[in-house]
């Protein structure tokens, strides 16, 4: 099963798309390659509009084929045995395009597509939001299966669930991202809920359990393969 390294970074505001190009660049460092290191790909690339919070940020998503190849690429940044120099030179390097950030490891539901499911489904966008919810212990899951059952019903209004996931060692946090084909349909969701029992239902439950929720309005980047550009 596939899990994924979700990476919120600060970066220096008007060099997001520098920041992004320079990350997607480790993959091609000589040394890296010649040592074998196996590189996973890109999920996505996004940046932050600064409508809904504090900007600007990156979020890249990583998706590793399974735990072995996630902690692989741990204990290359961390051990020292095992050290990566060549990437601990790109992290120095690149100081002055970021100020910091945090990652998440996230652990996908039944029916969250992976990189080849979303490309054979032709799921693309050009407005993407993310959700990153708490809730109490022991809730994310019931709140992901209740999300699952509504998929065509979002589908309907234009927004695709790119992936819905559970965080690792964050047992109170659930993170959801959406496709949108463009930007009008931010409202549509909402325009919906009033008229439609299936999402006053969502929007009550949520009402109910859901205790912090942070909602960002993402823009794909340049090499985002998930981009709808025509």
């Amino acid at each position: 099963m596939a899990i994924y390294l979700h990476e919120i970074i600060h970066v220096v505001p008007g060099r997001e798309d520098e920041y992004m190009a320079s990350v997607l660049s480790l993959g091609f460092i000589p040394a890296r390659r010649r040592a074998g290191v196996k590189h996973s790909p890109s999920l996505g690339q996004f940046r932050t509009a600064q409508h809904s919070g504090h900007s600007p940020k990156v979020i890249n998503i990583w998706q590793h084929e399974g735990w072995n190849t996630l902690t692989g690429a741990l204990a290359r940044q961390f051990q020292d045995q095992q050290r990566d120099s060549n990437m601990e030179a790109w992290w120095t390097a690149n100081t002055d395009l970021r100020r910091g950030g945090h990652d998440r490891v996230l652990l996908p539901t039944d029916y969250t597509r992976d990189q080849e499911g979303l490309a054979r489904d032709g799921v693309r966008g050009r407005v993407f939001v993310q959700e990153i919810v708490k809730l109490p212990l022991g809730e994310p899951p019931g709140y992901l299966e209740r999300l699952g059952a509504l998929q065509a019903v979002f589908g309907q209004l234009g927004w695709d669930v790119v992936g819905a996931y559970r965080v690792a060692w964050r047992p109170r946090e659930a993170l959801v991202l959406w496709a949108l084909p463009d930007w009008e349909s931010l409202g549509s969701l909402h325009e919906a809920a009033a008229a439609d029992p299936r999402l006053r239902d969502w929007n009550d439950y949520k009402d109910n359990v859901v205790q912090d929720l942070d909602e960002m309005i993402l823009l794909p980047g340049r090499m985002n393969p998930l981009a709808l550009r025509e």
